[in-house]
């Protein structure tokens, strides 16, 4: 490649090659020049692109992480590194036996080991296990995270397709959810409460309407038999009212 002045005075870039010929004894150099400035300019948008998606990749808020078509890694963004404490330099080019070391302390198949494995190999490993043709989400407790201290993740995996579908690789992500998991614990623990509230009151009730009901039967017996017996009108109205009252 190189640069050449055109007439304008405009600078093109411009691919050039050369090829000797011969022509009535005599040996010539062919030259040849084709213009690159558009394909330079598509180099250019691609190589921007790239770095934009890179950028991206690095600032996801999420641990990710990817792998090419050999299992090896390619991509390993800050959160990651924040996550793990292991900086990408040292992950960058391994196998995909390494991935799991930094979450669970040890090796073993990680979640997008499985994107083709059976439901009931996933169910083993992980719990909340969602499944589709390309993509799994689930969910795991990782003990190596955070030096040590674990964490509840939620983690997702997906096969990588290009352009014309040609499958490139796998990516992961994977997120705390520590603090969604004792939320949920305290709004457990304060259900059970409430039904527990619930259940005192309702034997409470229960007691005490027991309680009322047998001194009441014996007024309501002792009213009716002295309503039996010779009363003048107004004590048989009031009489009256207290069995109304007490059937009531």
């Amino acid at each position: 490649e190189a640069e050449i002045q055109c007439k304008s005075g405009q600078i093109v870039p411009v691919e050039f090659s050369i090829a000797e010929t011969k022509w009535q004894n005599r040996t010539s150099s062919l030259i040849t020049f084709q213009d690159i400035s558009e394909q330079k300019k598509i180099n250019a948008a691609l190589r921007d692109s790239q770095r934009q998606l890179s950028d991206i990749f690095e600032f996801l808020p999420d641990a990710t992480f990817a792998l090419d078509n050999n299992n090896r890694i390619i991509g390993w963004n800050r959160a990651t590194e924040e996550m793990t404490g292991i900086l990408k330099a040292e992950m960058l080019g391994k196998d995909s036996s390494y991935c799991s070391v930094p979450f669970y302390g040890y090796r073993r198949k990680i979640l997008f080991e499985l994107l083709d494995q059976d439901l009931d190999d996933l169910t083993a490993q992980y719990s909340n296990v969602k499944s589709t043709p390309n993509t799994i989400s689930a969910e795991a407790f990782c003990p190596a995270l955070y030096g040590g201290k674990g964490a509840h993740i939620w983690a997702a995996a997906a096969n990588l397709y290009n352009s014309t579908g040609e499958k490139v690789g796998v990516i992961e992500s994977i997120r705390n959810i520590n603090e969604l998991k004792e939320t949920m614990a305290q709004l457990d623990k304060a259900r059970q409460a409430a039904e527990a509230a619930d259940q005192a009151k309702s034997d409470f009730l229960a007691t005490m309407s027991h309680e009322i009901k047998t001194p009441m039967n014996g007024i309501l017996g002792m009213t009716q038999l002295l309503a039996g017996t010779d009363l003048d009108s107004e004590q048989k109205d009031l009489l009256a009212s207290v069995l109304l009252s007490a059937r009531h």
